[in-house]
């Protein structure tokens, strides 16, 4: 009997400094934690969100607290674990002091008697800070991502109207290339032209006048010849001298306008 007595009393003490051990670990814990039953009624929580007391959580069903937005899968979750025994873990949007929102992430997991899940134990923490940090980053994210966008479609454009331009400006360059080659050939055509006008005159100077004069200074050598007084052979040796200047100016004039 003193035996049973004193494994009692060890059992008992045991369980007195596991119990003392819980409430401390609970206590001290930076999380809240609360232990609610299959309807979501409250029956324990170590500490409450600002604005509410121990007392007024206590029997207070566990959904009332979430937004109506997530009221229906926060209600979801916590049956799976009634039903299926296993940890669940979600984010909840939960009514904050003064009407603000505050999110939690929390982890459920099922308190079991007997092979059966009586109560389900929520460990929850504040991360509205974290969640509102992410929001802050996943906006900065965006609007990089938009101004990235608009500077991409800016260098595009950039990039489309600068093709442009060297594509115009090429083309200009051919057509420029172009004109000039045409010029090349019309200066071409023009120098041959020329050169045929040349020695069309030049053809025209020896067949006509070059042979007008030469025959003009025939017929005044005759002319010389039968001249009765010395006044007119000397008249007309004064016009075959002109007559012989003319013919090798003519010469002359030829020779520049078509050279051997």
């Amino acid at each position: 009997i003193l035996r049973d007595v004193t494994e009692r009393k060890g059992i008992e003490d045991a369980l007195r400094q596991s119990e003392a051990n819980w409430q401390s670990l609970v206590k001290n814990a930076p999380d809240m934690i609360l232990t609610v039953d299959r309807e979501g009624k409250i029956l324990f929580i170590n500490r409450t969100p600002a604005g509410m007391t121990v007392e007024d959580a206590l029997g207070r069903s566990i959904i009332d607290c979430v937004r109506d937005s997530q009221r229906s899968a926060a209600r979801e979750s916590l049956q799976r674990v009634f039903r299926t025994g296993q940890a669940e873990y979600c984010e909840i949007a939960a009514r904050g002091p003064y009407g603000s929102t505050s999110w939690y992430a929390t982890r459920l997991g099922p308190i079991k008697r007997d092979g059966e899940v009586v109560s389900v134990m929520l460990v929850t923490r504040d991360i509205t800070e974290r969640r509102r940090a992410r929001d802050q980053l996943r906006k900065a994210h965006d609007e990089l991502e938009v101004r990235v966008y608009e500077r991409t479609a800016a260098l595009l454009q950039a990039n489309a109207q600068l093709e442009q331009e060297i594509a115009e400006r090429k083309r200009a360059e051919e057509e420029i290339l172009a004109y000039q080659e045409k010029l090349r050939s019309l200066g071409s055509q023009l120098q041959l032209a020329e050169e045929r006008e040349r020695r069309h005159i030049a053809t025209d100077l020896h067949d006509q006048i070059g042979q007008t004069l030469a025959l003009c200074r025939i017929k005044m050598g005759s002319l010389r010849e039968a001249a009765a007084t010395p006044g007119l052979a000397q008249s007309l040796d004064e016009m075959r001298a002109m007559m012989e200047t003319a013919i090798a100016y003519t010469r002359s004039l030829t020779y520049q306008l078509s050279p051997p």
